[in-house]
């Protein structure tokens, strides 16, 4: 069920599946949150141009989600999913980067995680 209320939307569904690509992280500016890009040492914002000496890492997921009648795309950034991964950003890349997991194997663990449960999702 989708609702559009005078505040934002209201979307109760199930998620039937996680589009890719499977990075689920990316490090972004400090100041406007965008992609940014190393670039020989240095990271550089897409966005604003920003020369980041310090960039964090930022989770964004993309669900398609099925509220029984339709399916809607839902793309959430940041740390509404710091809850669902059970840490940070920072922390998650961190550990796949440690342990070298496999992209496949990363990929069944985060569907297994998501679809088929049912969320409330709220945004304005």
């Amino acid at each position: 069920m989708m609702r559009n209320t005078s505040s934002g939307f209201f979307l109760l569904g199930k998620v039937v599946a996680i589009q890719e690509p499977t990075a689920y992280v990316y490090h972004c500016c400090q100041i406007c949150f965008s992609r940014t890009l190393c670039d020989a040492e240095r990271w550089i914002c897409m966005k604003c141009h920003n020369d980041c000496a310090v960039v964090e890492c930022r989770y964004r997921t993309c669900f398609i989600i099925s509220d029984g009648l339709k399916l809607v795309n839902v793309t959430v950034f940041g740390h509404p999913l710091d809850s669902f991964f059970g840490c940070s950003a920072n922390d998650f890349n961190r550990f796949v980067q440690n342990v070298q997991l496999r992209e496949e194997h990363l990929k069944t663990a985060v569907d297994d995680r998501y679809i088929y449960w049912q969320y409330v999702l709220v945004w304005f």
